[in-house]
């Protein structure tokens, strides 16, 4: 990717938000359903980095997690308030991209998913985010 996340996102995220109800994201609910079928998050510290309009952030906090969001892009976060408003714990959703990972105290996370986030980072991004996972993540920790 040439741009970074922030210059793809300005440029998407009122379609992308505006489509929500679409087959695309229907199919994406399905498949998170399937990659959390089997797992329980209840009494976890989860990361969604790249949380977009939270639909990720909705079904962990569904499972008891405790759960922060970041997304590079205001109409997302916007989105995900909206989205988890009155829907358990109150949820940390930060505006940023990768940069603010270094914000978060160390060992701060059991698990840390960025579901279809890489190919929105251009080289130096996912270098610098691939370079961060360790330090946020508890030693027990996923990613």
């Amino acid at each position: 990717m040439n741009t970074n996340g922030q210059e793809y996102w300005d440029q998407r995220s009122e379609s992308y938000i505006k489509g929500i109800d679409g087959p695309y994201h229907a199919n994406r609910l399905k498949m998170v359903e399937m990659l959390l079928e089997n797992l329980s998050f209840a009494n976890t510290r989860c990361l969604d980095f790249g949380c977009g309009e939270g639909v990720f952030t909705e079904r962990l906090l569904a499972d008891g997690a405790q759960v922060s969001g970041i997304d590079v892009d205001e109409s997302m976060i916007r989105a995900a308030r909206f989205r988890l408003a009155n829907k358990g714990p109150a949820t940390e959703l930060i505006r940023g991209g990768v940069e603010s990972m270094n914000a978060l105290p160390e060992a701060s996370f059991d698990f840390l998913f960025a579901l279809n986030v890489l190919a929105y980072l251009n080289s130096d991004e996912e270098e610098r985010f691939i370079g961060t996972l360790g330090d946020c993540s508890d030693a027990g920790g996923a990613w």
